[in-house]
């Protein structure tokens, strides 16, 4: 029975042990392969990302040029939209003289000059009384004086054709006012045009900023990848060197298990005939 358990065990011990370097030869082959797809799939993936940054820093670069045409713009813009307001802002002073030469000064004028009219269309019509008293005492030619139209009528008619003009001219004082008003508020919704477009400028400047700044982590992003993609194969030949010492020698170590096992079926082997020898004769009676 002690012999059977020896076989027995030597038997289990072959076995283990040849079980032992069937799974290390299987897991060094598998290690090796599951390696080698992680290494290209790896590096698939990171070409992947390294496009993937590359397209990005593009779009950034791309988007940086658009930002900074844009401001550009927009800066000629506030300077133009600036001077507009400046030139409303000279006007409305120059409107006023205007409103007040044309409201007040002509009107004053005008009127003035009525009445020196109306003290020349009297002084006119004793002028052509006497001309023609003394043309009809035949005392010059009968055809020295004679106008189809009387100095006096028209130094009147003159004076009527200036009647209408002071109530015109104020009616140019009122709307040279409400252009000056409308100028006025244009010229506060340009200032507000102006403070906005400002505001938006600040904004394109630090957008511009925080482009830049993302370009320059996508170039060290890209620097890493870069980096990552010439360190792994070293990195996995590595761990496969580990990994396979590490097999190999569980694999010696089932070497141990195989002799042993050899070793106990060749004692079970070598016991059995002894003991056939030492067993006592059996004599017949």
């Amino acid at each position: 029975m002690r012999q059977v358990l020896t076989r027995a065990a030597g038997v289990a011990l072959i076995a283990a042990g040849v079980a032992g370097v069937l799974f290390c030869v299987l897991a060094l082959v598998s290690v090796w392969q599951l390696l080698s797809n992680v290494q290209v799939s790896a590096d698939r993936r990171i070409a992947q990302l390294d496009r993937a940054l590359a397209a990005t820093g593009d779009g950034l670069v791309v988007a940086h040029d658009s930002l900074g045409r844009a401001k550009a713009t927009m800066q000629s813009l506030h300077t133009t939209i600036d001077g507009a307001s400046q030139a409303i802002t000279d006007t409305l002073p120059a409107l006023d003289r205007v409103g007040v030469l044309v409201g007040q000064d002509l009107p004053t004028t005008i009127t003035s000059t009525r009445s020196a009219l109306a003290s020349a269309q009297e002084t006119a019509r004793v002028a052509d009384g006497l001309l023609g008293t003394i043309s009809q005492f035949q005392l010059i030619g009968a055809e020295t004086y004679n106008p189809k139209v009387p100095l006096n009528i028209a130094i009147g008619q003159v004076a009527d054709s200036l009647k209408a003009l002071p109530e015109a001219l104020t009616g140019v004082q009122g709307d040279l006012r409400q252009t000056a008003g409308n100028l006025g508020k244009v010229n506060a919704q340009i200032g507000s045009v102006a403070s906005h477009m400002g505001e938006i400028g600040t904004s394109m400047a630090d957008a511009e900023s925080v482009i830049t700044k993302y370009q320059g982590i996508v170039t060290e992003l890209r620097g890493e990848m870069a980096e990552l993609r010439r360190d792994l194969p070293g990195w996995l030949s590595t761990l496969r060197l580990g990994i396979s010492l590490v097999l190999i020698w569980l694999g010696i170590a089932q070497i141990g298990l195989l002799t042993q096992g050899w070793e106990l079926i060749q004692h079970s082997r070598a016991a059995r005939p002894l003991r056939q020898v030492d067993e006592p004769e059996t004599l017949p009676v």
